[in-house]
C-alpha cells in the first residue's frame, strides 16, 4: 500500500479532517490533499511530522515496497550517484 493511502487511512481512522492534520504538521490543507493523491513527493521531515500527528511510527507509513525491492540499486537524484538500498 502506498504512503498516500496509509496517510489517508490513518487520518480517517483518527477522525481528522485534512485541515486539522495540516495544522498539526504546520502545512497547508492543500499539501495534505496533494500527499494523499500522490501528486507530491514527500520530504522525510514531513513523513516524521505526519507520523507524529497520526500517532504512528514512520514504518507504519512507509514500507520497503514503496521504495522498491531491497538490495536494488537506484540513482540518487541530488548527487547523481548510484546507491544501494538497504536490505
Amino acid at each position: 500500500m502506498a504512503v498516500r493511502l496509509r496517510v489517508r487511512e490513518r487520518r480517517k481512522a483518527l477522525g481528522l479532517k485534512s485541515k486539522e492534520l495540516a495544522r498539526l504538521i504546520g502545512k497547508s490543507p492543500q499539501v495534505i490533499t496533494r500527499v494523499e493523491h500522490g501528486a507530491d513527493n514527500i520530504l522525510l521531515r514531513d513523513v516524521i511530522r505526519l507520523a507524529q500527528a497520526l500517532q504512528c511510527s514512520i514504518h507504519d507509513l512507509i514500507d520497503e515496497a514503496d521504495g522498491g525491492p531491497p538490495g536494488k540499486e537506484r540513482r540518487c537524484r541530488r548527487q547523481g550517484r548510484t546507491i544501494a538500498q538497504p536490505s
